[in-house]
């Protein structure tokens, strides 16, 4: 049996052990949070600093594309010259007023163009707004709400309108969230149906209008079947149906090819020829569709419930 002086000294130093081995998990964990709270304060900092310079960029000059100032009459991807690397995207007008035209352009940049063309890998967006009264008068970029840290630069600046020069707000905002799918995708195609005309589906996933000018939609097992695409633009979750109807009197969604009741593989295409989605189909029954379900997956399915120009749900 051991005295009871002794069992004294036996708990206090199982305690004082106990207590030794508390004390250095808890500095251990007190170090490891000063490290990630570091790294996230120095990811801040430089965020911080990023936004401020994009801020500069689009607020300090009227931007330079292919040699001229007047970059707002361009188009990114498409004719000669045109909008790409090399481009100072400055938002003012040879006075120092914001320019209407160049902030309406914004939108003419894909996603991931115009955010590697300033400079991060980062969630970014770029909203002009009147002050009075509060409105909109252009925005570009991600969606900001479901960001999980966000930094955001404002500069007030005049806007030149129509009506004459009135007060604005220029707000870049720098995120860390999710990266918005600006990219379009052939979504369904009709190419044997019982009665009328065939036809393909474009979507548009992202939450902005996407310019269809200038992409072309290919049969790749057929040389000569190409069809140039015009002014036709798809709002935000938005479809475009192309006919293949030589009836069809609008030009811009009249496909100049029909389509194959054989199979065939479908491309749709930028400018400088570069893939954007393709379809590759067989021979199926009559009045079936192939399609994406849900939209922009990349399942497709053959399907004998068609819904031209509308989603095709989960």
């Amino acid at each position: 049996m051991i005295p009871r002086r002794e069992e004294g000294v036996t708990h206090v130093i199982e305690f004082t052990f106990a207590l030794t081995l508390f004390l250095l998990i808890i500095q251990a964990f007190s170090t490891t949070m000063d490290f990630r709270i570091g790294v996230d304060l120095d990811s801040n900092d430089n965020r911080i600093a990023a936004t401020r310079s994009i801020t500069l960029e689009l607020a300090g000059s009227s931007g330079n594309a292919s040699g001229t100032v007047n970059w707002e009459t361009l188009e990114w991807g498409t004719g000669s010259p045109q909008l790409s690397a090399g481009l100072t995207v400055g938002l003012l007008a040879a006075t120092g007023v914001l320019s209407l035209a160049k902030c309406e352009a914004l939108a003419k940049f894909t996603y991931n163009g115009l955010r590697d063309e300033l400079g991060t890998k980062e969630g970014r967006s770029v909203e002009v707004r009147t002050l009075s009264p509060d409105a909109r008068v252009s925005f570009w970029g991600g969606d900001v709400s479901k960001s999980t840290v966000s930094v955001t630069e404002e500069r007030i600046l005049l806007l030149r309108t129509a009506d004459g020069d009135v007060p604005a707000k220029l707000r870049v905002t720098l995120f860390s969230g999710v990266t918005p799918d600006t990219t379009l995708r052939l979504t369904e195609v009709m190419y044997q149906p019982v009665a009328g005309t065939e036809w393909v589906e474009i979507y548009n996933p992202s939450d902005g209008e996407l310019s269809l000018e200038g992409l072309s939609l290919t049969d790749d097992h057929e040389e000569f079947d190409k069809h140039i695409l015009g002014d036709l633009t798809i709002e935000g979750g938005g479809f475009q149906l192309l006919w293949a109807d030589s009836d069809e009197e609008d030009g811009d969604t009249h496909l100049s090819f029909r389509l194959s009741k054989n199979g065939e593989s479908l491309g749709l295409y930028y400018a400088d020829g570069t893939l954007i989605d393709g379809l590759n189909y067989s021979a199926q029954a009559t009045d079936y569709s192939a399609a994406r379900i849900p939209d922009g997956s990349n399942t497709w399915v053959i399907t004998e419930d068609p819904t031209p120009g509308a989603s095709n749900g989960e």
